[in-house]
């Protein structure tokens, strides 16, 4: 079993844990999936430095270490073009189409998907946000500072529930997600801090 497959397989078990209130399954096995992030991330350094030791070797050109390795096509996007990228890739896998800005729809419903990225000065915190209309879901994108981007999505029963609490910047609806301990993910709303640990990698229905 790769790196992938074990990160895959733990994600399964954070939402099994999750599904049976089981605080310490998602704990451990949340970061068990990050350490399997971490591992396939380290596994393609090495496999891209062998292929750059044997493509020098085969030219005569000296390996030169300790040089900056070129941004992917991603990391040199401006932080709208980012999210544009990641709400299409995000929606497409899931057959989802755009019908208005930032919303998306497929068979199920509209998805409202929002993007936003940790920063340097501000750690373990992501501020998203998405306008204030109709919508039967709410996808969050939150993209750690590695580059892997986790999705909450926010299904119609909770929209339901908590829309009215999000707080809200004119037209638009913001939210405020921090990462705490054990692996766990947290939203804030006009009465406090919810958990959304449990729609990691959820879905809209």
């Amino acid at each position: 079993m790769n790196f992938e497959q074990i990160r895959k397989e733990a994600f399964a078990a954070v939402q099994k844990a999750a599904s049976k209130g089981d605080l310490e399954g998602i704990a451990f096995f949340t970061d068990l999936a990050k350490r399997a992030d971490a591992g396939a991330k380290d596994v393609q350094k090495l496999e891209a430095l062998h292929s750059q030791l044997m493509a020098e070797i085969s030219s005569g050109i000296p390996a030169i270490t300790g040089v900056a390795p070129t941004p992917s096509p991603t990391e040199q996007m401006s932080a709208k073009a980012q999210g544009k990228h990641a709400r299409q890739q995000w929606a497409t896998k899931r057959g989802l189409t755009q019908s208005d800005g930032v919303i998306f729809g497929g068979p199920n419903g509209t998805a409202g998907i929002a993007y936003g990225a940790e920063k340097p000065d501000r750690p373990d915190r992501c501020f998203l946000g998405l306008p204030d209309k109709a919508m039967d879901a709410a996808v969050l994108l939150y993209q750690s500072p590695n580059g892997d981007v986790l999705d909450f999505v926010l299904p119609k029963v909770w929209v339901q529930k908590y829309w009215a609490q999000i707080s809200r910047s004119g037209k638009f609806c913001k939210f405020n997600v921090r990462r705490i301990a054990n692996g766990k993910f947290q939203l804030l709303l006009k009465t406090g801090w919810v958990d959304i640990t449990p729609y990691l990698h959820g879905t809209i229905v």
